[in-house]
C-alpha cells in the first residue's frame, strides 16, 4: 500500500514546490498525499488533483484532538510552515503525545530546510532567526517525535540577493565574509529541493531519525568569480563583508541578521554535507547557469 504523506504550508513558495513534486507521485499512485491547511485558506490556487485530500488544521493553535483528526491514516508529515515560536513548541508538545499513542505518524520532516550548521551557530542567541530554529527541532527530537530533518544549501534566490547575501549578478559585484574565496559553499532551486525530498519519501533506507542535505551546486569563492567572469567577460568587484556589517546586519532586522550569518558560515569553512542524498533523473543547475539567468533579469 502506498504510504500517505500530509504537508503543512502548501501555499508558501517552499511548499508550493513540494507539493508538485508529491502531486507527481499521488498522480502514479506511489503516495497518497494530504494537503493540511488552516480554515479559510486559498488552497482553490493550488488547482489539486481529485487524487490530493485536504484537511482543515491550524497547527499554531490547534487541540491534541484536531491534530490527531487531522493526521488519522498518515504515515509521514511535512511541515513547510511558518510557525509562531508559542505556536510551534505547542504543535511539538502535542506531536510527542500523539507519538505514544498507537498509529501514530512514522516520521515527522520539520520546517528545518537550512544548514547543517556548527554548534556555536545554533547556540548564539545573537542569530536570532536561526537560533529560534534550531532550538524547535532540538526539542522536537527530545520530546521524542520520530524526526527526519532536512539541510540544505541556501536557495538560490536567497543566494543571488544582494541584500541578503551580497552576491549580486546584475552589477557584477560580489561582498565576500573571512575566507570565502577558498571555503565551500552551496545553493539549490525549490524544484530541485521538492523533486528530492518526494524521491527521498520513497528511498527504502528512509525512515526516522536521520539527518539528510540536499546541494544543487558546490563551489568556492574562486568558482564564483569564475562564473561572474564568464557572464560578464571580466572579474566581479569584490569587497570585504566585516564583523562590524554583520552586527549592523543583525541590528536591522532577525531576517537581515539570518544573511549575515549565511554569510559567515561560508566565510568560516563551515559548509558540510551530512548525508548528501542525490535524486536520480535530474538535470542540476549550473552556477554559471543561476549566475547568467540572475543577470539577465
Amino acid at each position: 500500500m502506498a504510504p500517505t504523506v500530509a504537508l503543512l504550508g502548501a501555499t508558501g513558495d517552499l511548499g508550493g514546490n513540494i507539493l508538485a513534486a508529491l502531486v507527481k507521485r499521488a498522480q502514479t499512485g506511489e503516495l497518497n498525499i494530504v494537503v493540511l491547511h488552516r480554515q479559510g485558506s486559498n488552497i482553490a490556487k493550488l488547482n489539486l488533483p481529485s487524487s490530493v485530500s485536504t484537511r482543515a488544521l491550524d497547527a499554531d493553535n490547534a487541540s491534541v484532538d484536531e491534530v490527531r483528526k487531522a493526521l488519522v491514516g498518515v504515515d509521514v508529515l511535512i511541515s513547510a510552515a511558518k510557525q509562531t515560536p508559542d505556536g510551534g513548541k505547542r504543535f511539538v508538545e502535542t506531536l510527542a503525545t500523539l507519538a505514544k499513542e498507537p498509529g501514530s505518524i512514522k516520521v515527522y520532516i520539520p520546517s528545518y530546510f537550512t544548514a547543517n550548521w556548527a554548534k556555536d551557530e545554533r547556540e548564539n542567541p545573537a542569530n536570532v532567526y536561526l537560533h529560534g530554529k534550531c532550538m524547535l527541532l532540538d526539542r522536537t527530537i527530545a520530546a521524542g517525535v520520530p524526526t527526519t530533518y532536512i539541510a540544505n544549501g541556501l536557495f538560490e534566490w536567497a543566494f543571488l540577493d544582494r541584500g541578503f547575501f551580497g552576491v549580486d549578478p546584475k552589477a557584477n559585484e560580489l561582498q565576500l565574509y573571512g575566507d570565502a574565496l577558498n571555503a565551500k559553499f552551496s545553493y539549490l532551486s525549490l524544484p530541485f529541493l521538492g523533486e528530492s525530498l518526494a524521491q527521498l519519501l520513497l528511498d527504502p533506507t528512509f525512515g526516522p531519525g536521520q539527518n539528510y542535505t540536499f546541494s544543487e551546486a558546490e563551489f568556492t569563492g574562486h568558482e564564483l568569480v569564475e562564473a561572474f567572469n564568464k557572464v560578464h567577460g571580466t572579474e566581479p568587484k569584490i569587497t570585504q563583508f566585516t564583523d562590524a556589517d554583520v552586527q549592523k546586519l543583525r541590528d536591522m532586522s532577525p531576517a537581515a541578521g539570518l544573511g549575515a550569518s549565511w554569510r559567515m558560515h561560508w566565510g568560516n569553512g563551515n559548509w558540510k554535507a551530512v548525508n548528501l542524498y542525490e535524486p536520480k533523473g535530474v538535470t542540476k543547475r549550473s552556477l554559471e547557469q543561476a549566475v547568467r539567468e540572475s543577470a539577465q533579469k
